[in-house]
């Protein structure tokens, strides 16, 4: 079992990309491949990772959160949601 930290941290993330998503503190500073091994370090399994637009890359754990790893233009990664379907990111 994940320690406490790890659980309350993939509790936190379940629930911003829940309520409407968000950047959670857990992932900020993050980008690429580091946020891939954090999820699957604190519990969460990769079902894809796709491109929302061009430039615009996301993976998209089984439980359907979407995570923003790369991003056009310098904005940050991390943001996380619920997908909704296959073409949403």
């Amino acid at each position: 079992m994940k320690g406490l930290h790890e659980h309350l941290q993939k509790c936190e993330i379940e629930y911003i990309a829940a309520h409407g998503g968000g950047y959670p503190e857990a992932l900020r500073g993050l980008t690429g491949e580091a946020i891939v091994k954090y999820l699957r370090r604190i519990g969460f399994r990769i079902k894809e990772r796709f491109e929302a637009e061009e430039g615009s890359w996301w993976v998209r754990t089984t439980g359907g959160i979407a995570v923003n790893i790369e991003s056009p233009d310098d904005y940050p990664c991390g943001f996380v949601h619920k997908s909704l379907g296959m073409d949403a990111p």
